[in-house]
């Protein structure tokens, strides 16, 4: 029997990792685009080398999650293992593919750098370790990207908010250590980032969530209101443009459709911060739209195809080579 929890995106959750099936899918054993030679293909940029890493991590934890399924019986397991495995697809997709320099076998004198096999886990704790080790790594990774590279910092912010909220979403077997809730953005983290379209999404996110609140006598709506006050206050104390509106729409319909849609604004809005921002705020910003994702989810809405991963990734067949997903070419 299994249960649904909500655990903490990155580095809170007391998760076992396995050090050693974390370290077949490290970040700094996956470039493929290094092969020399007289007909090898040219050195990889360090752009590219992010993404093909991503794209690998994507690749085997697809895989691993699938294997984990093939062990276990329970409808609802089965079919949230279904669900990651299917956006980790998504992830390689957006990705580009893995890119392997001869797909068909290299050349006399030449060979394909290998692929890192596929991490094995014992079951549904190892694999939510899998996955949060490894938007760990992408976090890491994510703080070095320069503010100039949008279009790789915006599919990596995307990859890595995508495996922490698989490994949320994850049921909870017996016996396995209760969850830490997420930690939420924080006024500090305000203050050094928010700009006035931030001040609007966490204004109006709030709005919603207090005239629910108000209306349905909701505490966890006058929970979430109380926190966005609280950033509201830190960016507009930071100087952040008075961008508020005396009250917003509210058509015919559900209460609970606009805050939904006001939620999903504020996750898009702390995507596009983590793209644009300084990476010393990368990380806390990936966590803020974890957190903004798991509301949501609380709320019953899948968030969806995240801002960033549909036709966003480097070009991924910008030198010799091609790109292959879901299969390891090997020379």
């Amino acid at each position: 029997m299994t249960t649904t929890s909500r655990p903490s995106p990155r580095r809170r959750a007391p998760f076992a990792i396995a050090l050693a099936a974390a370290g077949a899918i490290a970040l700094t054993s996956c470039g493929l685009r290094l092969d020399t030679g007289p007909e090898g293909p040219s050195p990889a940029s360090v752009a590219e080398t992010h993404r093909q890493d991503a794209a690998i991590q994507a690749q085997n934890l697809a895989e691993t999650t699938r294997a984990v399924a093939e062990t276990e019986t329970d409808p609802s397991v089965l079919e949230a293992l279904d669900a990651v495995a299917a956006g980790l697809d998504e992830q390689v997709e957006a990705l580009g593919g893995v890119w392997v320099a001869w797909p068909d076998g290299a050349p006399e004198g030449e060979s394909n750098r290998p692929v890192p096999e596929p991490a094995s886990a014992s079951g549904l704790e190892d694999l939510r370790g899998l996955l949060t080790s490894s938007a760990d790594e992408v976090v890491t990774v994510l703080t070095d990207v320069p503010a100039t590279d949008q279009d790789l910092a915006s599919v990596l912010t995307s990859v890595a908010v995508g495996r922490y909220l698989a490994a949320a979403e994850l049921p909870w077997e017996d016996g396995a250590e209760a969850a830490v809730e997420p930690a939420a953005p924080g006024a500090d983290l305000i203050a050094g980032v928010a700009d006035g379209p931030t001040v609007r999404a966490l204004d109006q996110a709030h709005y919603f969530a207090q005239t629910i609140a108000a209306r349905e006598d909701d505490a966890e709506a006058a929970e979430r209101a109380t926190n966005l006050q609280v950033l509201i206050d830190a960016a507009l104390a930071a100087g952040a443009p008075d961008t508020r509106e005396p009250a917003y729409p509210w058509p015919d319909g559900e209460a609970v459709t606009y805050r939904i849609e006001a939620e999903q604004d504020l996750l898009d809005q702390w995507i596009f911060l983590a793209t644009t921002a300084p990476g010393q705020y990368r990380a806390d910003l990936v966590d803020a739209a974890v957190d903004s994702a798991l509301t949501l989810a609380s709320l019953g809405e899948d968030p969806g195809a995240l801002p960033g991963l549909p036709g966003s990734a480097p070009d991924a067949e910008s030198a010799s080579g091609e790109t292959v997903t879901g299969e390891t070419a090997t020379g």
